[in-house]
């Protein structure tokens, strides 16, 4: 369509994350990738030649409405025979029979592509040259872009690029490139994950659900408790000058029923106590969110109070700081420790960074993340990151 339209630039992006069953070949040479590419009418490089071919082969690979999980018929003659009289159709359908330097060709497997070598009248060097599958996995429909833009960023001048879709269809195009192409890729990630934690974060392999339930929290009681969770607004007794978060109920200093003065704490803090939530130990309502993330900081934070009113300044030897639960979900409790410092003890939980950067006496900032579902709605509150991060 890009090269169709009347325009003089084009944006061209395709990404794909194709996944299966756990136990088929599908979701074993599953990858994810992306590619973007600036196309222009007028240039030094272009696609000098394309065509594209279909023919009835239903079922090869398909992915049925409402479903995250990519199927097929596992008839491995039957997919061979599909993909390769597309990819040859195709490319016998070019105006010159090519001579490229490298192929991108779809690779739905590691096997696949080269077997169509002959169909496509190439030589495996050349899909070698260009496969990132070996490396990446099935890229899906990002599989060629990839592969493109690894042979362009390269250096290869003559390039034959070959998609092939479920159905069956192909589409084949060549790009010469008259010097150098602008070209950027990173296809090395972060740290490689294991097969095993891959299903884990997909939620696949989990412990299942704890005994007992969670903690409920009606969605009633967590509204009225927003301003603390999104504000972190606690409340001075204006009996005593006593610090309470949340600020309902009698205060635990004096015991007075008495109205509490709003105190919006600062949004960064010390770290008092932390440790490591791994499997097994996080509260019911977390339990999954754990074993698809991992392990997870629970710490107790000293948050300013951004600065102490004249009753605070005069019963400040007596004023304690109170805690709230928000780190296990649970409605938010009062607790009662030494608060000369002006601050207030709350426990939370670590987001955005690893259980290990977070250590007794580190500086934090809170932040708004989801903390779980329930009932089905999610439920959003602050939740504690290394500072400046």
């Amino acid at each position: 369509d890009a090269l169709e339209a009347d325009a003089t630039t084009a944006l061209v992006v395709a990404a794909d994350a194709p996944q299966g069953d756990p136990d088929d070949g599908i979701d074993h040479a599953a990858g994810a990738g992306s590619a973007a590419f600036v196309l222009k009418r007028e240039g030094p490089n272009e696609i000098v030649d394309r065509a594209e071919y279909a023919a009835p082969y239903p079922g090869t690979r398909f992915r049925n409405a409402g479903e995250d999980e990519t199927q097929g018929l596992g008839i491995t003659q039957y997919d061979r025979q599909a993909f390769t009289e597309t990819v040859g159709g195709a490319v016998d359908g070019l105006e010159d029979e090519p001579d490229p330097d490298a192929v991108a060709i779809q690779a739905p497997d590691g096997k696949l592509p080269y077997r169509a070598a002959g169909a496509a009248g190439v030589g495996t060097d050349e899909i070698q040259a260009a496969a990132t599958v070996h490396d990446l996995g099935d890229l899906g429909a990002a599989s060629v872009p990839v592969s493109l833009a690894t042979a362009l960023a390269d250096g290869y001048e003559s390039v034959l690029a070959v998609s092939q879709g479920s159905g069956a269809g192909a589409d084949a195009f060549v790009v010469e490139a008259d010097g150098e192409v602008p070209a950027v890729t990173a296809l090395e990630g972060s740290d490689p994950l294991s097969y095993a934690e891959y299903l884990r974060q997909r939620g696949v392999v989990t412990t299942g659900p704890l005994s007992g339930g969670g903690a409920y929290v009606s969605v009633p009681s967590w509204r009225r408790s927003l301003p603390q969770r999104y504000r972190l607004e606690a409340g001075r007794c204006s009996e005593c000058g006593a610090l309470s978060f949340p600020p309902d109920g009698a205060c635990d200093d004096c015991g007075a029923l008495a109205d509490y003065e709003p105190v919006e704490l600062a949004d960064e803090g010390t770290i008092e106590a932390v440790t490591t939530i791994s499997q097994g130990g996080a509260p019911p309502e977390f339990a999954e969110q754990q074993a698809q993330s991992g392990d997870y900081a629970a710490a107790i934070v000293a948050l300013e109070t951004g600065g102490a009113s004249e009753t605070q300044r005069k019963d400040g030897d007596h004023a304690e700081r109170r805690s709230a639960d928000h780190s296990s979900g649970q409605r938010p409790r009062k607790g009662a420790v030494d608060s000369g410092d002006g601050t207030v003890s709350v426990p939370a939980m670590g987001t955005d960074a690893d259980p290990a950067d977070f250590s007794v006496g580190e500086r934090i900032e809170t932040t708004i993340r989801r903390i779980y579902t329930q009932e089905g709605v999610t439920r959003y509150g602050f939740k504690i990151r290394p500072a400046g991060e």
